[in-house]
This record gives C-alpha cells, sequence and structure tokens, in this order.
C-alpha cells in the first residue's frame, strides 16, 4: 500500500489518497477523509472512477470530518464483501459526520448490500442536493440509503436507472 497526501485549495485542507494493488495486480485508488484531517474537508471537480472497498467505494467519510462534495464525476465504484455485502458504492458517510453532496453526478456504483450510489449513516447534517444519480446498483436502495434523523435536505437530485 502506497500513501499519497495531496494538498487541495489551501496549506490546511488536506485528504489521504491511498493507492492499493491487490494480490492478483489491480491497482485502484481509494480516498478517505479521516479523524487527523482539519474539519470542512473539500472534495470538488474530481473523476473518481473504478475504486473498489468494502465500504465507501469511491469516497469514505467518518471520524468527526466535515465534507463538502461538489462537481465532481463518481462511477463504476464498488462496495463489496464477500458473502456480507457492502455499503455506499460511490460514498459512504459514518457517525458522527456531516455531508454535503452537490451538483455531482453518480452514475454505475454498486453496493452489494445497501447505499448503491450513497449511504448515509449518521445523525449530523447532510443535504444531498442537484446531484444525477443514474444507473446505480445494490441489493437494497440502490440510489441513496439513509439512516440518519428525518429532517435532512435530499432535493432536486435526478433519480433514474437505478436497480435493486
Amino acid at each position: 500500500v502506497q500513501l499519497y497526501y495531496i494538498t487541495l485549495f489551501s496549506a490546511c485542507k488536506s485528504i489521504i489518497i491511498v493507492l492499493y494493488k491487490s494480490a492478483f495486480g489491480r491497482e485502484f485508488l481509494k480516498i478517505f477523509l479521516a479523524e487527523l484531517m482539519s474539519n470542512n474537508e473539500q472534495i470538488i471537480d474530481f473523476i473518481i472512477v473504478n475504486n473498489r472497498s468494502h465500504t465507501g467505494g469511491g469516497i469514505y467519510n467518518t471520524f468527526g470530518t466535515s465534507c463538502a462534495v461538489y462537481n465532481n464525476l463518481i462511477g463504476n465504484n464498488s462496495a463489496y464483501y464477500y458473502s456480507e455485502g457492502g455499503s455506499g458504492g460511490g460514498i459512504y458517510n459514518r457517525l458522527p459526520s456531516g455531508l454535503d453532496i452537490h451538483h455531482n453526478i453518480l452514475f454505475e456504483n454498486y453496493a452489494g448490500f445497501s447505499g448503491g450510489a450513497i449511504l448515509i449513516d449518521s445523525r449530523d447534517e447532510t443535504a444531498i442536493l442537484n446531484n444525477s444519480i443514474v444507473g446505480n446498483e445494490a441489493d437494497y436502495a440502490p440510489a441513496i440509503s439513509y439512516k440518519g434523523i428525518p429532517d435532512q435536505k435530499i432535493q432536486l437530485n435526478t433519480i433514474t436507472g437505478n436497480h435493486a
């Protein structure tokens, strides 16, 4: 496993990008936002495709990190863990972490269990606004799986062609 630290938008904004190499020689990238990061991270104008993990195939946000995910192309990522399935093919947000997901295209992501495009498992404020969520797949909730409090913003998204 190789770790790459990159800086986004200012000296205090960092994310970790990990390059994995599987036993079969396949390489893939994973973006982590974790406890060691500053709050209010931003992932803007990225192409996040062809990644795989057991949770959060494209982006995994956790440990109290608030994050803005804007204007990204997030596709063909998968969350799968053998017989246990997997969650959040495109994006997985775990408590206690706030997340704003705006103006992204989430396409053809796959989760073996729930949340083909997005899985939110957080009681913190989450907004999912103005995204195109197309052609994602999961056993349950192929577009958005949400386990948080009911007053969150999920508005003005185009959700079509997703399959359970």
